[in-house]
C-alpha cells in the first residue's frame, strides 16, 4: 500500500554541499534542507484558514523528515 509520504525523487533542488542544500515539492507545498549543518523546514499553508483553527490550539508542530522518521520507527 502506498501512502503520500513515500520516497520520491524531487527535482527542485539546489546542492552547495553536504550541509548546505535545499529541496522544494515539485508542488511548491513545502522546502526543506540544511544550512550550516542545521535542519529547516518550510510548509506554505493556506491563507483562508490556519491549522489552529481548522484543528484547535492543541498540536505539536514536527518538521517532514521528523514525521517520516518517527513513522519509519527509526526515532
Amino acid at each position: 500500500m502506498k501512502t503520500e509520504y513515500e520516497i520520491k525523487t524531487l527535482t527542485k533542488c539546489s546542492v552547495i554541499s553536504r550541509r548546505n542544500w535545499e529541496c522544494e515539492f515539485d508542488d511548491g507545498s513545502a522546502s526543506f534542507g540544511f544550512t550550516d549543518g542545521k535542519f529547516h523546514s518550510v510548509t506554505l499553508w493556506s491563507n483562508l484558514l490556519t491549522i489552529e483553527e481548522l484543528w484547535g490550539s492543541d498540536l505539536q508542530y514536527i518538521s517532514r523528515f521528523m514525521y517520516l522518521l518517527e513513522d519509519w520507527n527509526i526515532l
